[in-house]
């Protein structure tokens, strides 16, 4: 019998990480007969699914992460090394929340965002808590690289794995992974579709170009004030440009007033801020253009959905760029400044280029892609343990 342990505090289709796994539940998981999750929420009930439950008494993210990190190896601890039972045939993990886990889901690298901000010292203001909970994530991480037994890693993107391969131990396995989009809902023609009803409840113009700029929060890192000063210069260039921001911790539009005015910003007139929403598709169809200078990703949700919109791309040389970005066809890479970023812009909106996009997806990767790698991957893992219990 297969089965099947995961490992995610979130068990739960907003979690972003687990979004394209859980999104083609329960096939999924076709290849096993069981499947054990330790989670703190969940949001799914199957015959298949036996939720072993953490409890956790805090809500902040960072505290929830560090107690479940603790529970979890508490846990691991006790069950195969003290009460010697047998293991599953796959212990899967995100991230760095089990050291002992056959097979690691990495999403975003710690280690690699060090040296990200390392080489922009300038950019990024880290209070002495953001320091020490950066510093906590760091050391989590490099225990999994540098001290945790050799495993299988998945990992959403080529450059973040070939920097994660130098960091771990020899006889660790890695594969790409990257994540899903969901081409019912992202297509070319599901924004003809929405375009012009949601510009005009937005207050667009048909004249006037649309960046959009989408984030839940971390705007420092998503290199949200490159966006606004470099949509600022093409206004005082004199084109008719605007920013639509969506995201933020709420359904309420995020106050970005303090992050503005930390940045030297005053001019938030060209700026139309949307809350938290469920329907992104529909106000993606209402831009031109996806505009997101991030300074660290892995692969980001918002390129591949953009990309699957039509829409043209404007990012950073950021880890995951490189999965999706085909230039010129579909978009172009954007400096780290502020000035560099403005003049791309400002190029391909005089010579009309902003305004047209090849459609090419690079290597993201449809549903039905998504869940035919997933589950070669988990079978790849069960055939070499499967060999390795036989000795051949």
């Amino acid at each position: 019998m297969n089965k099947l342990i995961f490992i995610d505090p979130h068990f739960a289709l907003r979690s972003p990480s687990l979004k394209s796994t859980l999104r083609e539940f329960p096939a999924s998981f076709a290849d096993f007969d069981e499947v054990e999750v330790w989670a703190i929420e969940s949001d799914f009930e199957d015959p298949k699914i036996r939720i072993d439950w953490i409890w956790c008494p805090f809500k902040s993210w960072h505290l929830v992460s560090l107690w479940y990190w603790v529970a979890v190896h508490l846990r691991f601890i006790w069950r195969f090394f003290i009460l010697r039972q047998p293991r599953p045939q796959i212990v899967q993990a995100t991230n760095y929340y089990c050291y002992w886990a056959d097979l690691i889901y990495f999403h975003f690298s710690f280690l690699a965002y060090a040296r990200v901000i390392k080489s922009h010292r300038s950019v990024f203001r880290l209070s002495l808590a953001r320091r020490l909970v950066f510093f906590m994530h760091y050391a989590q991480e490099w225990i999994l690289f540098k001290l945790a037994p050799p495993k299988w890693w998945w990992v959403v993107s080529r450059t973040l794995l070939e920097e994660s391969r130098q960091e771990t131990s020899l006889g660790s396995k890695f594969r790409v992974l990257p994540n899903s989009y969901d081409g019912e809902r992202f297509s070319q023609s599901v924004r003809a579709q929405h375009r012009s009803e949601m510009r005009n409840k937005l207050g667009f113009s048909d004249g006037e170009v649309v960046f959009i700029f989408v984030s839940l929060g971390d705007l420092e890192r998503k290199g949200f004030n490159l966006a606004v000063q470099a949509v600022d210069g093409l206004v005082a260039m004199g084109k008719p440009a605007r920013l639509l921001f969506v995201g933020g911790p709420t359904e309420e539009p995020m106050d970005l007033q303090p992050f503005l005015e930390a940045h030297g910003i005053r001019n938030d007139a060209f700026i139309h801020r949307v809350g938290r929403v469920k329907d992104i598709e529909r106000y993606m169809a209402a831009a031109d253009a996806l505009l997101f200078p991030s300074y660290c990703e892995a692969f980001a949700l918002v390129e591949i959905e953009s990309a699957a919109m039509g829409l043209r791309l404007y990012v950073t040389p950021h880890y995951g760029s490189e999965m999706i970005l085909r230039p010129p066809g579909n978009g172009r890479f954007l400096p780290w400044d502020v000035e560099g970023i403005t003049k791309v812009l400002a190029e391909d909106i005089d010579s009309g280029a902003l305004f047209h996009s090849s459609g090419e997806m690079g290597e993201a990767l449809d549903r039905v892609g998504f869940l035919y790698e997933l589950r070669q991957r988990y079978q790849e893992i069960l055939r070499a343990k499967a060999d390795a219990g036989s000795g051949t």
